[in-house]
């Protein structure tokens, strides 16, 4: 508790410090005891950079449409594909239509929709399994 007192942080460390999630907090504090403000900090940093590459990454292209009076966000990944939009009946509609150009879609129930990029009403996620050749009407 003494070293703990000892501690001097900062306006910006505080600011990275208040950013942070519950764990974090504690580890960076733990960190800034053990090893220094400075090292705790560019250690916090470089984590949450390689996290949002990681989340980043993923994301292979994204393409907001508007079809009627609805908004449609289709955005690919790179073993899937989501549709955000405020209507279902559009979602549906366009997950027929890669089904008749010959895509498979599987439903994927692990993909959560993220409140920063899915403003939309409705949310859903498919894996890509194939792309075939398109479906005839016929």
């Amino acid at each position: 508790m003494n070293k703990l007192k000892q501690l001097k942080i900062t306006d910006e460390e505080f600011d990275l410090f208040w950013l942070l999630s519950g764990p974090d907090k504690v580890e960076f504090l733990y960190n800034a005891l053990d090893v220094g403000v400075a090292e705790s900090m560019a250690d916090q940093l470089t984590r949450s950079l390689d996290d949002f590459r990681d989340q980043q990454s993923s994301i292979q292209s994204s393409e907001d449409l508007i079809v009627g009076q609805y908004r449609l966000s289709i955005t690919l990944l790179d073993d899937g594909i989501t549709f955000n939009s405020d209507s279902i009946r559009v979602i549906r509609s366009f997950v027929r239509k890669f089904f008749r150009d010959g895509h498979i879609l599987l439903s994927d129930k692990t993909l959560k929709k993220d409140p920063e990029f899915d403003i939309y009403r409705y949310f859903k996620a498919y894996k890509l399994l194939k792309l075939g050749m398109p479906i005839s009407e016929n």
